[in-house]
């Protein structure tokens, strides 16, 4: 589901689409690279992006607990192929507590001023809110937004299971204006029991087109091949992508998102990414 919200600062002009109330912000230290917000007992740790990468594996396992989120692209490598080449992000924003985390990037929009955002912001797959305590992450939100060295005018945020969404609302509403657009659902299908054990929980009607299907693409001689490419063969592996779309219908209606130059930049970039962890995967 992917759900925005939408606020103010109070130390901001507020435009005509974003009035808002606000009540007091706790207090700020800062300490060295690290900034801390004193709320109770808790304590908030703004991270750098190189202290951000070395806790990566703290932060993937926060990702795999976080209900109802779109895992892959609230991970590692989608976020960041997009914040390089689709957005103009000037800083990211990232915070923790626990195994609580907020990853958010920073832009300049002509008409709003700083916004705040996921770092992949263009289909709002990605949750910049990570972790399985709900209250938790909410609470994290607005301790980071409390900061004083995190400057925006609104912030927006996409991906977040229905459970977040009113957790997030509770926290901020006495001093926000929020705004919830409706979503989208996503489907994910459970490959428990492999190939056998997903066949065996669709219908007799699927079963038997997709034999049909197998059955047509075997007397066509159409063949399917997987590789899982090193880094150096990324390239080698783009140029045959790039000659597959292009004999796609939307390639020929001028609809591909290949066609988009900001877009081959991220999926390259995305092939890049997961090449250098050994995650990327491909079939042609």
């Amino acid at each position: 589901r992917s759900r925005w919200f939408e606020s103010s600062r109070p130390d901001q002009k507020a435009s005509n689409s974003f009035e808002a109330f606000f009540s007091p912000y706790p207090p700020v230290v800062a300490v060295d690279e690290t900034a801390l917000v004193l709320h109770s007992v808790d304590i908030v740790q703004r991270l750098t992006p190189t202290q951000w990468q070395t806790r990566r594996e703290d932060w993937i396992q926060s990702v795999l607990q976080t209900e109802e989120i779109a895992y892959y692209c609230s991970g590692p490598d989608w976020g960041s192929a997009a914040a390089q080449t689709l957005h103009n992000e000037t800083n990211a924003i990232i915070l923790n507590r626990e195994e609580s985390w907020v990853v958010l990037g920073q832009s300049l929009h002509p008409e709003l001023g700083w916004i705040l955002h996921p770092r992949e912001a263009a289909w709002g797959f990605a949750s910049p809110m990570l972790g399985s305590d709900d209250a938790m992450n909410a609470r994290l939100l607005a301790d980071g937004l409390a900061l004083d060295d995190v400057e925006w005018n609104a912030v927006c945020l996409s991906g977040l299971s229905k459970a977040l969404v009113t957790k997030i609302t509770d926290e901020l509403q006495s001093s926000y204006r929020i705004v919830c657009h409706p979503g989208i659902r996503f489907q994910r299908a459970s490959l428990q029991g492999g190939v056998d054990g997903f066949l065996s929980r669709r219908t007799p009607r699927f079963r038997k087109n997709l034999r049909r299907s197998q059955e047509e693409i075997h007397r066509a001689g159409i063949t399917f091949t997987s590789c899982q490419p090193h880094a150096k063969e990324v390239p080698t592996i783009w140029e045959r992508i790039q000659r597959v779309e292009a004999t796609s219908w939307k390639w020929a209606k001028n609809d591909s998102v290949l066609q988009n130059e900001p877009y081959q930049a991220f999926y390259q970039a995305l092939l890049r990414l997961a090449a250098s962890r050994n995650a990327l995967h491909v079939g042609f």
